[in-house]
């Protein structure tokens, strides 16, 4: 078992063996040697290795297809639509998410340069000074008192033979490399829900705009059938079935207006502004955003690898298991120097002459705590295989959305152009049913049909537009969006 574990730690078998295995297996024989001593994984960070067996994305990159990440950075301006760009760089600003989560970075950041600290040695410095005051001095009159003057310079450093406090450093740079992630996912989600907001908002809009054309239309075919009532053409009956049309339309009105209330509002929070804010510029009239050249064709599964959450996933791994080195040095003796330098004089003169230092070293060992540092190995060596079991899960959930949004896609595509025939056929099929009842061929009961299949088809045909284009939002953000594929902590992110 010895010989297995110490040929795991070689980086040439980890790879041959790696490229065999799934990565779960992969990630879990790294681990596997790094639980050794709790430093040999954050040296060689896991490998992600995708399965080739995800139904519609390839396994690899196809010739020519390696750049194709490039395509998603800043994606949502090849959209060409100037209110979504504002209202994403509205978010990068305001978003209290990515202002919450920024601050969280640098505190992460501030504990890396605290851990550094404390492999140094620590200086301490100070002066001093005392007035002796006789039974007839005062602190108003201390004539014929004596000054003494004290100084000293201390000095300590606590030696790390075990790696303990090296192995809570690399802990410090994971948790910064993982907030740095978290960061990057979090302002991937926003930017995701700015994208599907304001798309459903140019959706309810355009639903608005077919249920309001069809119900001018059908407020004239209510014309027609009173003035055929008036001629003695008709009954009453075609009049109320009219009527009834007119008035079922016209209550679809008010949902859509709700729902595009809730879009404007959800949008201005989104942004970091108060509901309201982005009324007016949302008022223009604009289309709902095309689908993105390039990005409906199959991508390499490796681009999964991007996904901001895969990476915070996979730096906490490493810093859980850096853990375990800081609590398997308690088992160890700590050693620890320290030094001073003190002086006492009458004058800051003969301060440097009086100057007396020592210098010691103490050596400390926990003889008994009842198993406490023992446990605290068993407990930290669980929590590493949690995160590694959260680990392994984030990256099951990644290759899960990046499948169903790119499949969602090909549906939609291929749904959307039978609903565009569909939508056509019930256009040219109500205008003859219209020409033919205001001329007395077909009783009101056909046009009544031809009507609502027309409004069905029409709503049928914008909501599908504007999944096409949700769809395509949600498999950006599955693939990653435009995070880089690796993060660098301790680099302000707006600086990428």
């Amino acid at each position: 078992m010895a010989v297995l574990q110490e040929r795991m730690l070689s980086p040439l078998f980890r790879s041959r063996c790696l490229v065999r295995m799934t990565p779960a297996a992969a990630l879990m024989l790294t681990l596997a040697g790094g639980c050794l001593n709790g430093t040999a994984i954050s040296r060689d960070p896991p490998v992600l290795l995708a399965p080739g067996t995800v139904p519609t994305l390839l396994p690899s990159a196809p010739q020519g297809d390696h750049d194709l990440a490039i395509s998603f950075d800043h994606w949502w301006v090849r959209y060409n639509d100037p209110v979504l760009i504002i209202l994403i760089s509205s978010a990068d600003a305001g978003n209290l998410d990515i202002a919450a989560a920024q601050a969280r970075l640098e505190q992460a950041q501030s504990q890396v340069r605290g851990a550094r600290g404390a492999l140094l040695p620590q200086l301490t410095g100070s002066v001093g000074a005392t007035k002796d005051i006789g039974a007839s001095q005062s602190f108003v009159t201390p004539y014929g008192g004596k000054t003494i003057y004290t100084g000293g310079l201390s000095a300590s450093w606590e030696i790390d033979p075990f790696g303990g406090n090296r192995a809570g450093l690399r802990a410090a740079k994971a948790d910064a490399q993982s907030s740095v992630a978290t960061l990057q996912a979090t302002r991937l989600t926003v930017i995701g829900d700015i994208a599907r907001a304001y798309v459903d908002a140019r959706t309810v809009k355009k639903r608005w705009d077919v249920a309001n054309a069809s119900l001018a239309s059908e407020r004239d075919t209510l014309e027609i059938t009173r003035w055929r009532m008036q001629a003695g053409l008709v009954g009453g009956i075609d009049v109320a079935q009219a009527e009834a049309l007119t008035a079922q339309t016209a209550a679809t009105l008010q949902p859509l207006e709700l729902s595009l209330r809730q879009d404007l509002n959800r949008l201005a929070v989104l942004t970091g502004q108060a509901p309201g804010s982005v009324d007016a510029l949302m008022r223009t009239d604009s289309p709902i955003p095309n689908a993105l050249p390039g990005v409906s064709t199959l991508i390499p599964l490796d681009i999964v690898r991007r996904r901001p959450d895969v990476a915070a996933a996979e730096a906490t791994v490493l810093a859980e298991t850096a853990r375990i080195g800081v609590e398997r040095a308690k088992l160890y003796p700590s050693f620890s120097l320290s030094g001073t330098l003190n002086g006492t004089a009458t004058g800051f003169v003969g301060l440097a002459d009086s100057l007396i230092a020592s210098i010691g070293g103490t050596i400390s060992q926990t003889l008994f705590d009842g198993g406490q540092t023992r446990a605290a190995i068993r407990a930290q060596q669980a929590k590493t295989r949690a995160s590694l079991a959260d680990y392994r899960a984030t990256l099951l959930k990644a290759l899960e959305e990046a499948d169903n949004d790119y499949a969602a896609v090909k549906a939609d595509t291929a749904q959307l152009a039978l609903q565009r025939q569909a939508e056509a056929a019930a256009r040219t099929a109500a205008i003859y049913q219209r020409s033919q009842y205001s001329t007395g061929l077909i009783d009101f009961t056909r046009l009544l049909d031809a009507e609502r299949t027309l409004l069905s088809a029409s709503d049928s045909r914008v909501v599908n537009e504007g999944a096409i284009a949700e769809a395509q939002v949600s498999l950006i953000q599955a693939l990653g969006g435009d995070a880089p594929a690796k993060p660098e902590p301790g680099r302000p992110y707006h600086d990428r």
